[in-house]
Protein backbone atom coordinates (compact mmCIF):
# COMPACT_ATOMS: atom_id res chain seq x y z
CA UNK A 1 0.00 0.00 0.00
CA UNK A 2 1.31 3.39 -1.03
CA UNK A 3 1.20 6.31 1.35
CA UNK A 4 -1.32 9.17 0.62
CA UNK A 5 0.65 12.10 -0.92
CA UNK A 6 -2.25 14.57 -1.33
CA UNK A 7 -3.69 16.07 -4.49
CA UNK A 8 -1.63 16.02 -7.66
CA UNK A 9 -2.86 19.46 -8.77
CA UNK A 10 -2.92 22.76 -6.94
CA UNK A 11 -5.35 25.45 -8.21
CA UNK A 12 -4.60 29.12 -7.70
CA UNK A 13 -6.61 32.22 -8.70
CA UNK A 14 -5.01 34.13 -11.58
CA UNK A 15 -4.79 37.87 -10.89
CA UNK A 16 -6.59 40.25 -13.31
CA UNK A 17 -4.16 42.34 -15.32
CA UNK A 18 -3.87 44.18 -18.64
CA UNK A 19 -1.37 42.57 -20.92
CA UNK A 20 -0.48 43.33 -24.53
CA UNK A 21 0.52 40.31 -26.54
CA UNK A 22 2.46 40.82 -29.76
CA UNK A 23 2.04 38.14 -32.40
CA UNK A 24 3.97 38.32 -35.63
CA UNK A 25 2.33 36.57 -38.56
CA UNK A 26 1.95 36.69 -42.30
CA UNK A 27 -1.05 35.91 -44.46
CA UNK A 28 -4.05 37.30 -46.21
CA UNK A 29 -7.20 38.57 -44.58
CA UNK A 30 -10.29 37.57 -46.51
CA UNK A 31 -13.91 38.39 -45.81
CA UNK A 32 -16.36 35.65 -44.89
CA UNK A 33 -18.85 36.88 -47.51
CA UNK A 34 -17.99 38.85 -50.60
CA UNK A 35 -20.49 39.85 -53.28
CA UNK A 36 -20.82 42.07 -56.30
CA UNK A 37 -23.82 44.24 -55.50
CA UNK A 38 -25.69 44.92 -58.74
CA UNK A 39 -29.15 46.40 -59.30
CA UNK A 40 -32.06 44.19 -60.34
CA UNK A 41 -33.55 47.03 -62.40
CA UNK A 42 -31.97 49.43 -64.84
CA UNK A 43 -31.94 53.20 -64.80
CA UNK A 44 -29.99 56.35 -64.03
CA UNK A 45 -28.25 56.49 -60.64
CA UNK A 46 -29.53 59.62 -58.89
CA UNK A 47 -27.95 59.14 -55.44
CA UNK A 48 -25.16 57.18 -53.79
CA UNK A 49 -24.45 56.89 -50.08
CA UNK A 50 -21.30 58.62 -48.81
CA UNK A 51 -20.02 55.28 -47.46
CA UNK A 52 -20.28 53.72 -50.93
CA UNK A 53 -16.61 54.24 -51.65
CA UNK A 54 -13.55 52.04 -51.23
CA UNK A 55 -13.01 51.40 -47.52
CA UNK A 56 -16.46 52.62 -46.49
CA UNK A 57 -18.40 50.71 -43.84
CA UNK A 58 -22.11 50.00 -44.01
CA UNK A 59 -24.67 48.24 -41.83
CA UNK A 60 -27.26 45.73 -42.92
CA UNK A 61 -30.25 47.54 -44.44
CA UNK A 62 -28.38 50.80 -45.15
CA UNK A 63 -29.49 52.55 -48.33
CA UNK A 64 -26.48 52.48 -50.65
CA UNK A 65 -27.81 53.54 -54.03
CA UNK A 66 -30.95 55.04 -55.55
CA UNK A 67 -32.01 54.66 -59.19
CA UNK A 68 -34.38 57.17 -60.81
CA UNK A 69 -37.83 55.74 -59.93
CA UNK A 70 -40.00 57.80 -62.31
CA UNK A 71 -40.33 55.14 -65.02
CA UNK A 72 -41.24 52.59 -62.34
CA UNK A 73 -43.77 54.97 -60.73
CA UNK A 74 -45.47 55.30 -64.13
CA UNK A 75 -45.51 51.51 -64.51
CA UNK A 76 -47.24 51.21 -61.13
CA UNK A 77 -49.85 53.77 -62.21
CA UNK A 78 -50.47 51.88 -65.47
CA UNK A 79 -50.78 48.61 -63.55
CA UNK A 80 -53.24 50.17 -61.09
CA UNK A 81 -55.34 51.34 -64.04
CA UNK A 82 -55.19 47.81 -65.48
CA UNK A 83 -56.49 46.37 -62.20
CA UNK A 84 -59.34 48.91 -62.15
CA UNK A 85 -60.21 48.11 -65.78
CA UNK A 86 -60.12 44.35 -65.13
CA UNK A 87 -62.30 44.81 -62.03
CA UNK A 88 -64.84 46.69 -64.13
CA UNK A 89 -64.81 43.93 -66.77
CA UNK A 90 -65.40 41.29 -64.09
CA UNK A 91 -68.30 43.24 -62.62
CA UNK A 92 -69.78 43.68 -66.10
CA UNK A 93 -69.40 39.96 -66.89
CA UNK A 94 -71.10 39.00 -63.62
CA UNK A 95 -74.02 41.33 -64.32
CA UNK A 96 -74.36 40.00 -67.87
CA UNK A 97 -74.43 36.46 -66.45
CA UNK A 98 -77.26 37.43 -64.10
CA UNK A 99 -79.21 38.95 -67.01
CA UNK A 100 -78.59 35.83 -69.11
CA UNK A 101 -79.98 33.63 -66.31
CA UNK A 102 -83.04 35.88 -65.97
CA UNK A 103 -83.65 35.80 -69.74
CA UNK A 104 -83.38 32.00 -69.75
CA UNK A 105 -85.80 31.72 -66.86
CA UNK A 106 -88.33 34.06 -68.56
CA UNK A 107 -88.07 32.25 -71.89
CA UNK A 108 -88.66 28.79 -70.43
CA UNK A 109 -90.94 29.48 -67.44
CA UNK A 110 -94.12 28.35 -69.22
CA UNK A 111 -92.62 25.21 -70.75
CA UNK A 112 -92.62 21.85 -69.06
CA UNK A 113 -89.07 20.79 -69.80
CA UNK A 114 -85.95 19.80 -67.94
CA UNK A 115 -83.79 21.63 -70.47
CA UNK A 116 -80.85 23.30 -68.73
CA UNK A 117 -78.90 26.24 -70.15
CA UNK A 118 -75.27 25.69 -71.07
CA UNK A 119 -72.48 27.61 -69.35
CA UNK A 120 -71.98 29.56 -72.56
CA UNK A 121 -75.63 30.66 -72.63
CA UNK A 122 -75.27 31.82 -69.02
CA UNK A 123 -72.00 33.62 -69.90
CA UNK A 124 -70.02 31.70 -67.25
CA UNK A 125 -66.88 31.34 -69.39
CA UNK A 126 -66.84 35.12 -69.79
CA UNK A 127 -67.02 35.51 -66.00
CA UNK A 128 -64.14 33.05 -65.54
CA UNK A 129 -62.09 34.88 -68.19
CA UNK A 130 -62.75 38.22 -66.48
CA UNK A 131 -61.63 36.73 -63.14
CA UNK A 132 -58.43 35.46 -64.77
CA UNK A 133 -57.82 38.89 -66.34
CA UNK A 134 -58.23 40.52 -62.92
CA UNK A 135 -55.74 38.07 -61.37
CA UNK A 136 -53.26 38.80 -64.15
CA UNK A 137 -53.71 42.55 -63.69
CA UNK A 138 -53.15 42.22 -59.93
CA UNK A 139 -50.00 40.18 -60.55
CA UNK A 140 -48.80 42.87 -62.96
CA UNK A 141 -49.38 45.50 -60.29
CA UNK A 142 -47.45 43.47 -57.71
CA UNK A 143 -44.58 43.10 -60.18
CA UNK A 144 -44.57 46.83 -60.96
CA UNK A 145 -44.46 47.66 -57.25
CA UNK A 146 -41.63 45.17 -56.70
CA UNK A 147 -39.60 46.70 -59.53
CA UNK A 148 -40.24 50.16 -58.02
CA UNK A 149 -38.92 48.93 -54.64
CA UNK A 150 -35.79 47.65 -56.35
CA UNK A 151 -34.80 51.19 -57.38
CA UNK A 152 -33.37 51.49 -53.85
CA UNK A 153 -30.44 49.19 -53.24
CA UNK A 154 -29.89 48.29 -49.61
CA UNK A 155 -27.00 46.46 -47.99
CA UNK A 156 -27.83 42.76 -47.53
CA UNK A 157 -25.45 42.53 -44.56
CA UNK A 158 -23.00 44.70 -42.65
CA UNK A 159 -19.64 45.07 -44.27
CA UNK A 160 -17.01 47.12 -45.97
CA UNK A 161 -16.70 48.35 -49.54
CA UNK A 162 -13.74 46.95 -51.43
CA UNK A 163 -14.28 48.96 -54.61
CA UNK A 164 -17.04 50.75 -56.50
CA UNK A 165 -17.67 51.26 -60.16
CA UNK A 166 -20.80 53.40 -60.07
CA UNK A 167 -21.51 57.07 -59.53
CA UNK A 168 -24.37 59.54 -59.84
CA UNK A 169 -25.48 60.15 -63.41
CA UNK A 170 -24.39 56.71 -64.59
CA UNK A 171 -26.89 54.40 -66.29
CA UNK A 172 -26.90 50.94 -64.70
CA UNK A 173 -28.42 47.70 -66.01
Amino acid sequence: VLPDRGPLVVAIAAPTQNLQVMIRAQGSVRPTDEIDLVPQVSGMVIWTAPQLEAGGYFARGDLLLRIDPRDYDLAVTRAEAGVARAGYQLELAREEAIVAQQEWDMAWEHHDTDLQPSDLVLRLPQVRAAKADLLAAEAGLAEARLRRERTEIRAPFSGRVRETSVDRGQYVT
